[in-house]
Order: C-alpha cells, then structure tokens, then sequence
C-alpha cells in the first residue's frame, strides 16, 4: 500500500469495515500498475491499449462496487434504527394540554430574539414550540431556525438517547467507509484519465448492474438450492427445469434477484 494510503488507512484502525476499505484501496493501487505496464507495452497499438486499459478499469469497478456492498447493508440497517426514532407525541384528547401549549407558543412568539433562543432550552418550552412549525412560535431568522432544529436533536436525545448514540456512531461510520471507497473510486477515474462526464457514462452500468442478468434460486431433484440465471423471454416459464440454467460465478456476481417478470423488466425501464 502506498504511503498515502497507509496514512489514510491509520484514522481507521478500529472501523468495522476496515478490511473492504484496505482492499479498495488496493484495487486502485492494482490498477494503477496495469495501468503503467499497459502504457508502457510497445507491443500493443494505441487501440490495444485502450481496449486493455478499459478492461482493466471495468475490473477494478466492479471489485470496487462488490466491496461497497458491506457499507450498503450497514446504510440499510441505519435507515432501520432510523425508523424507531419517533417525536414526542401528546394525546389528542387532552384540549386543557393543547390549549396551554398553545398558550406557550402566543407567549414566545412575543419574546425579543434572544429571549426566544433562551426558552428553547426549557424541555416544557421547547415541546410545546416543536410541536408546530417554527413561524408559529415567531421563529424565522436563521439563527432561530439553527437553534430550533438544535432542540430537535435535543429533544430525541432525552427520548432515545442510546438510540441516537448509536445513528450517530454509525454515521460517522458510513461517512468514513464512504470517503476511502470514493478516493479508490477518484483514483480509478484520474488515472484511466477520461472526463469527469465520460468517466460517470462507462461507470453507471458497472456499479448500477444495469441490464443484470436474472437471478433465480431453484431446488433441484435433491431438494439442494441452486443460483440459475432466467434465459426464457415468457415471463410463464417451468420454474424448475426450462427457461433457465445454472448461473455462472460473472452472472451470479453481476446479476438481480428479480421477483417476477414484471419486476425485471422495470428494472430495464429505469435504466
């Protein structure tokens, strides 16, 4: 690994995701090699080379693009806590409460800014102001708006606080693995040395799967569980024996599990 590298790689001693990071990080270091020994080889014309170092680059985009797949699955699982996190909620049917929150709000509505940002801080104050939206409360300069969404935050801390410990942990987590992997990823670009425009065109196919190939698991005779890639048009074929074949390890990789039919032809739509 280059010295760069190594030194990047030091402020993730402890991150989960340290060895994909490390290995994207030598995909790039790969490709920048193959790349060398490409431009140097006498041997290839100026069209062999580019058609080599494209290959190379498609290569080193779909390692990169299998390695994110751990940092996807840890975005799934922070938009699942995510979900759990819910404000506070008064009940309906207690008019004496709303009415006196509403009260509230009249009354900080009518306080100079400083003394506004001040009742924030008081957990009584700052429900009954969040419950609707800022302007409702007199909130409207940019300052008041920061330290409105401040009490937000505060808010979900008193109700979920290990819940929040745990996004927050997690953000800093993803926006770690997310900046090593896109330098790997920038470190591809700038040496295939395409712009920026051309460099998106070829990569989207790779790492969206566009136009996958249709994955499917099927049992076979024995009962044992087998990947098969569709190959039938009709959306109506045997779903055990034909209109499929066994998937090879390229399109077990760089294939969909699609649903049914329907599912992967909007999938082709949207591409």
């Amino acid at each position: 690994m280059n010295g760069r590298n190594q030194t990047l790689m030091m402020r993730f001693e402890s991150h989960p995701l340290r060895e994909n990071l490390e290995s994207a990080l030598a995909v790039s270091e790969r490709f920048s090699a193959a790349s060398g020994r490409i431009k140097a080889n006498s041997d290839l014309s100026q069209t062999g080379r580019e058609k080599e170092l494209t290959a190379q680059a498609r290569q080193a985009l779909r390692d990169l693009r299998d390695l994110r797949k751990p940092l996807e699955e840890m975005q799934t699982r922070r938009a699942r806590l995510h979900d759990g996190v819910q404000r506070k909620q008064f009940d309906k049917s207690d008019i004496v409460g709303a009415m006196n929150r509403a009260e509230i709000r009249s009354v900080i509505a009518s306080l100079q800014p400083p003394d506004r940002i001040q009742a924030l801080f008081d957990p009584v104050f700052r429900d009954a102001v969040l419950e609707q939206p800022p302007l409702v409360s007199g909130i409207k300069s940019a300052g008041e708006l920061k330290i409105y969404e401040d009490a937000k935050s505060a808010q979900l801390a008193d109700m979920h606080g290990p819940l929040m410990q745990e996004l927050q942990a997690l953000d800093e987590e993803i926006d770690g693995a997310r900046a090593v992997l896109d330098v790997a990823r920038n470190d591809v670009k700038a040496e295939l040395g395409v712009a920026d425009g051309v460099f998106e065109e070829f990569a989207k196919p790779i790492e969206k799967r566009l136009n996958a190939p249709w994955l499917k698991r099927i049992k076979d005779s024995s009962g044992a569980e087998r990947i098969h890639r569709i190959t039938a048009a009709d959306p109506d074929f045997d779903k055990t024996s034909s209109g499929s074949r066994l998937a090879t390890p390229d399109e077990i990789r760089d294939g969909k599990f699609y649903a049914d039919h329907a599912e992967f032809l909007a999938d082709r739509s949207a591409a």
